[in-house]
């Protein structure tokens, strides 16, 4: 088999964990984390966008827009609801995608299952098809898919939501190889486009030309059906490296899902290990660090692409700067809290001061989930401190507890917090669910 062939049918006829009950457990978390983060993001600039050009456009009604009382067609779902679900930058990640996986996968399958009226445990299987796919798709052009400047969560993203939605569908092998093709013929993003209103897009590009390509497979139209392995195919044009072995190798835990990351700060995940750091030296020191002299933040190199903006001024240029972020876990300000990522917290006279004295090292060859920090003092003191934040959290039971409470936190404001209440029972029962459009229709409440 081509390896093309070899990922479709997988999706078309495996299994990738859907019979081990924490496996199950694991894509309840990541609901209840992108509906949390859905929600949260419905007020973003960005979403509003997304949102009034869906209804613009007129559509079939069938499927619902969050945070609207309006619906509209699967695919003009799917684009708006990627976008502000991922707007504050707050999603999960997998870092051998890499990026960030619920975000594509969620609004295409959530939309076309609320249109054809499909069970939670339909979703669940398709979505960890998809998340399976995609991971064996990053792994084998990375790293220098990445390094070459596309972002993953849009173009590997793409891929992703083509894989489910064609599993939600029952597409056969042949079919899905199909779906591939028209999927790889459209993915597309840039990370330089981090740090503004054009990054959500990605993910919701993604969604809908994902979900666009299986449906147009379903219908019959050709593609090239090895778009992994062919001459001027995926991997030949968007990668120096084309590691099939990478593709067939066994994860790390035994499912890729096992190593998905839920973000604990609002923030680029290639920030966290410095926030880390930062935090660190803050405990250790055991009083606020002020009279810091100089800060020395060493990184891997690979976040001058993606998190360096050097004097943020915008809360969206916040999320995506190693000083601002490394500046606000010294100041012990809540960079769990998206009310940190602020215009305003941007202009803060302490955060500018300290600012001007972190120098960002980058290392060649070290992981962007690594950072050790020095601060040296005014008053001679200094204090040290590492992190890394590659390691996914293995307890399960604590690691909903922490979802639940972002869940809270991020839905505060919405109107109707019974909804929100029941949706959070839902997302953890979501197998036991008959029709995932109840799901969507409790996400319809738009903000008063």
């Amino acid at each position: 088999m081509s390896i093309t062939e070899e990922i479709a049918h997988r999706v078309a006829t495996g299994r990738d964990g859907a019979d081990d009950p924490d496996v199950r457990r694991l894509v309840s978390h990541c609901l209840v984390d992108w509906m949390a983060c859905t929600v949260g993001g419905v007020g973003e600039p960005p979403a509003q966008i997304a949102s009034a050009m869906a209804m613009e456009e007129g559509a079939t009604p069938v499927a619902t827009l969050v945070g609207s009382a309006n619906r509209t067609s699967p695919m003009l779902a799917a684009h708006a609801n990627g976008v502000i679900s991922h707007a504050l930058d707050f999603d999960d990640a997998n870092l051998t995608m890499p990026g960030h996986p619920g975000v594509v996968l969620f609004p295409g399958l959530l939309a076309l299952a609320e249109a054809r009226q499909h069970s939670g445990r339909d979703v669940v299987d398709a979505f960890l098809a998809g998340y399976d796919g995609a991971c064996r798709i990053g792994a084998m052009v990375a790293p220098g898919h990445y390094a070459r400047g596309f972002h993953a969560t849009a173009t590997i993203g793409t891929f992703a939501s083509a894989l489910a939605c064609a599993r939600l569908i029952g597409l056969d092998t042949g079919a899905t190889r199909r779906a591939m093709g028209i999927a790889a013929t459209q993915a597309a993003g840039l990370i330089s486009m981090f740090g503004t209103g054009t990054k959500p897009l990605h993910a919701g590009n993604a969604a809908a030309n994902g979900l666009s390509a299986a449906l147009l497979a379903e219908r019959g139209l050709t593609s090239n059906e090895d778009v992994l392995d062919c001459v001027s195919g995926f991997a030949a044009t968007h990668s120096p490296d084309c590691r099939i072995e990478a593709a067939r190798a066994t994860p790390r835990y035994g499912h890729y899902i096992r190593e998905n990351l839920f973000k604990l700060h609002a923030a680029c995940y290639g920030t966290h290990a410095a926030i880390e750091c930062a935090a660190q030296v803050r405990r250790d020191r055991a009083t606020p660090t002020t009279g810091v002299r100089s800060v020395r933040i060493a990184v891997g190199e690979e976040c001058v692409r993606t998190c360096n903006i050097e004097r943020p001024t915008t809360g969206a240029q916040a999320r995506f700067s190693l000083r601002f972020n490394v500046a606000a876990g010294l100041l012990g300000l809540p960079t769990g809290k998206v009310a940190t990522y602020c215009d305003e917290t941007c202009r803060s006279p302490a955060l500018l001061e300290l600012l001007a004295k972190i120098d960002v090292v980058f290392v060649p060859g070290r992981p962007l989930t690594q950072a050790d920090i020095q601060v040296c003092f005014e008053d001679g003191a200094e204090a040290s401190g590492r992190a890394d934040t590659s390691l996914p959290m293995l307890d399960l039971e604590a690691q909903e507890v922490i979802l639940l409470q972002k869940f809270d936190d991020l839905t505060g404001d919405w109107p109707d917090l019974e909804a929100m209440q029941a949706l959070r029972f839902m997302a953890l029962d979501i197998d036991q669910l008959a029709d995932v459009g109840t799901v969507m229709r409790l996400l319809s409440v738009g903000h008063q």
